[in-house]
């Protein structure tokens, strides 16, 4: 029976590269470190999103933990096909059909298999239990990507989190990059994102 073992090795892939790069920021000219700590930020939370999606998919067809254990799934059987599985994630034993399937907040992700697996189940428990680091990445990730004023507010909340007050100006480079943090906060990223990842999927 296939595991989760393709995914735990784009983990250990994608984090081992970062790291690299976080490695040799000190080498690079002070503005483009800023941004290559951000496009840092960017691609790992671009690879939670599809590591998470993936797993979840993969847990929903039946595939075991990297462990060898399996996932307690609610149904009598385990679905064929992720376009199936995510049908089932829309719409089993739901009154309201969920239209749109998020990967990107703890919460979201657990409402999407609510009904597949008991709430007990590692995989969610496992993300829910760092909820607020995963929504702190992703308000980096839109400030980033977007820069508006709505982002600005949601980073700031994040700045709030770390810095305890608002630092009016301050960017996502910067904050990555700050030695009033050790590891500096891009090298944090990488390592605990790769843990909440490796724990959620027994590897």
């Amino acid at each position: 029976m296939p595991d989760l073992s393709i995914q735990m090795a784009k983990i250990q892939a994608e984090t081992a590269t970062a790291l690299r790069l976080v490695g040799r920021l000190r080498q690079i000219e002070t503005l483009p470190r800023q941004f290559v700590a951000e496009l840092i930020a960017v691609r790992i939370f671009s690879m939670f999103e599809a590591v998470v999606e993936d797993s979840a998919c993969r847990l929903v067809c039946g595939a075991l933990y990297c462990d060898g254990s399996l996932p307690n799934l609610i149904r009598p059987r385990p679905t064929h096909g992720f376009e199936r599985a995510r049908e089932a994630m829309k719409a089993f034993n739901r009154l309201d059909r969920r239209e749109h399937l998020r990967w990107s907040k703890a919460g979201e992700i657990a409402k999407n298999l609510e009904k597949l697996f008991p709430p007990t189940e590692i995989f969610v428990t496992t993300l829910l239990g760092h909820g607020q680091f995963i929504s702190d990445l992703r308000k980096i990730r839109n400030h980033i990507a977007h820069g508006n004023d709505g982002t600005r507010e949601a980073f700031q909340e994040v700045v709030q989190n770390y810095y305890g007050a608002r630092v009016p100006g301050l960017t996502p480079g910067r904050m990555l990059l700050s030695s009033r943090f050790s590891p500096i906060l891009v090298e944090q990223v990488c390592i605990r994102t790769r843990a909440i990842l490796k724990t959620s999927i027994r590897a």
